[in-house]
């Protein structure tokens, strides 16, 4: 198991982190110096615990590694043994590698904003210093929402067409369709929420239609039906777009 974890994978570029304060076995150490017990342990192997933390001069090689692993043995003994004997079967390290990483991930969770502390205050004193930088980062920040509504919206439509190509596909030859907007929204059968007020004829592509469809083989496009719902659902900088949202969008427009 790697470290730091994957959904912790910038941990460490924060600032302040290395330095933060981690309470492990009675004691107070830093989190760079838990850190770098964790990877001696990890590497060492075997069951020793206070030798390798005192060979890797870690302060933790006089915590008690004991009572901060008891809560994670539970874990690891049940796992089948590596070798024959105690060394085939290091609960304890392995146990206390459990509680380091806790440790590790309760630093990097906790008030996270006091890791870029240095930057958020430099942040301010350019907006508050400067009204064009501060202009210029606000209308980057809508750019970058506007190209996030519009992408959420595409795939509503893509993921909606698609999954009804297949649908249609999976109960060939129990109907006929002859819908003229794309499969998915509009009048298609198998439209339903935001998708079924999206009545408009479907423009050209290269998805075919499933086999029921009267024009079965033949390519049609969603672009128009993305167009109309980019119509029923107008980007705003304080919303984030949804589906339920779009459905009461779309259904306020049929209204």
């Amino acid at each position: 198991m790697s470290y730091p974890p994957e959904n912790c994978q910038d941990a460490s570029r924060w600032p302040g982190l290395p330095g933060r304060p981690v309470r492990i076995g009675g004691i107070t150490v830093t989190y760079a110096e838990a850190a770098a017990a964790r990877a001696a342990l990890a590497k060492a192997g075997g069951i020793m615990v206070r030798q390798v933390l005192k060979a890797a001069g870690s302060p933790l090689a006089v915590c008690d590694y004991h009572a901060a692993a008891v809560r994670f043995r539970g874990q690891f003994l049940a796992v089948p043994a590596a070798g024959r004997g105690a060394a085939g079967r290091p609960v304890a390290r392995q146990a206390f590698i459990k509680a380091i990483e806790e440790a590790l991930r309760q630093a990097e969770t906790a008030e996270p904003a006091r890791h870029f502390a240095a930057e958020l205050d430099a942040c301010r004193a350019a907006f508050g210093s400067d009204a064009g930088y501060a202009a210029a980062m606000a209308g980057v920040a809508v750019q970058a929402r506007q190209a996030e509504h519009a992408a959420r919206l595409r795939a509503m439509v893509t993921a909606a067409a698609r999954e009804a190509v297949s649908a249609c596909a999976a109960r060939s030859g129990e109907f006929s369709c002859a819908a003229s907007a794309a499969c998915g929204p509009g009048d298609c059968r198998l439209a339903s929420g935001a998708m079924a007020q999206l009545r408009v004829p479907a423009g050209p592509g290269r998805l075919p239609r499933p086999g029921n469809h009267v024009q079965a083989g033949r390519g049609f496009g969603t672009g128009p039906a993305l167009a109309a719902l980019e119509k029923a659902v107008p980007f705003t900088v304080a919303v984030r777009v949804s589906a339920a949202a779009a459905a009461r969008a779309c259904g306020a427009v049929a209204a």
